[in-house]
């Protein structure tokens, strides 16, 4: 596709101690046989090569565009900025450790140009290994023909509709929404906010293999998770809030979502009640380890970690 003839993409790189992976994904990505893009990289204080590495590949390539944050700003605020510095009429997030298919970019474009009542594409997506083993496939959401309310059940009904966030987006689209949201699953409520502004298409042969960091982030405590999420100069009631009460927040603001999306109240009400009844028992842990006598704590903490064992550091941590 010719760069004078097609609209510009924007994608947007929020980087931090990527030094391992980056070289790798740039390369992916500057690979595209679609070529009016700008890759704009956000680097939040790295301490390691990630900086070195970037200053050299944009001085080889105009297309990139290179920023240095003076301290760690958190990754949701990094994953912004990269959007309000962007400039096309089509966005898309990337990691510094994940790969793309060199026909990614082109096929979604061309999906989202064919159906203007889409806003976002996306298609499969390609667990692999830090040594880049593949392993288990993700398929984005499809949502072509659906009503709004039948569109947002089905991001509140996946939780791993959150991937689809890693499709290409409509830049106004975007713009219509709150981005990401510093709280716990702001993925997954941006999801659910396009959901509401328009379809979401599914293109299989569009392809993203995303890197297992898994890794990377066990063992961390729910301060540590905080200050990775929010940045360590995230005033302290933010981070108590997030820390305490990750699923309470997230469930009040998908409700809140709900509750302003343009479809009748009856829907509304069905599905507030449908978040509610899928979180409640993490929302029920953090209220009553907040609030329950100490043996009664004791008790719910027990049980709770045993079947949600990936609540055990938030909840030893009160």
């Amino acid at each position: 596709m010719g760069i004078d003839r097609y609209p510009l993409v924007s994608i947007g790189m929020p980087v931090y101690n990527e030094g391992h992976f980056i070289a790798q994904s740039l390369d992916s990505l500057l690979a595209q046989d679609y070529d009016n893009f700008e890759l704009i990289i956000s680097d939040n204080a790295s301490s390691d090569e990630t900086s070195a590495i970037c200053e050299r590949y944009a001085a080889r390539d105009v297309r990139i565009r290179y920023f240095r944050n003076h301290k760690n700003i958190g990754m949701i605020a990094n994953f912004n900025r990269v959007f309000q510095l962007s400039h096309g009429d089509y966005f898309m997030w990337a990691s510094g450790h994940d790969l793309w298919d060199k026909s990614f970019i082109s096929t979604c474009l061309r999906e989202l140009l064919d159906d203007p009542r889409a806003v976002l594409c996306a298609g499969q997506f390609v667990v692999i290994s830090e040594e880049g083993t593949p392993g288990p496939v993700r398929h984005a959401l499809n949502t072509s023909g659906m009503e709004p309310a039948e569109r947002l059940r089905c991001v509140i009904g996946e939780h791993g509709s959150c991937l689809s966030v890693y499709g290409l987006i409509r830049a106004d689209a975007l713009r219509r929404t709150r981005v990401f949201n510093e709280c716990y699953g702001s993925d997954w409520l941006l999801v659910a906010e396009l959901s509401l502004l328009g379809e979401f298409r599914y293109a299989p042969h569009a392809i993203m293999y995303i890197r297992d960091t898994v890794r990377r982030k066990l063992g961390l405590t729910a301060e540590e998770s905080a200050v990775r999420l929010l940045g360590p100069s995230s005033t302290k009631m933010n981070g108590r809030i997030f820390i305490y009460f990750p699923w309470l927040q997230f469930t009040l603001r998908m409700s809140n979502i709900i509750f302003r999306a343009d479809i009748p109240f009856t829907t509304k009400c069905r599905l507030a009640i449908g978040v509610f009844s899928r979180l409640k028992w993490k929302v029920v842990a953090e209220l009553g380890v907040l609030f329950l006598p100490r043996p009664l704590r004791r008790f719910l903490r027990q049980t709770l970690t045993s079947r949600f064992p990936g609540m055990y550091e938030t909840l030893r941590a009160r």
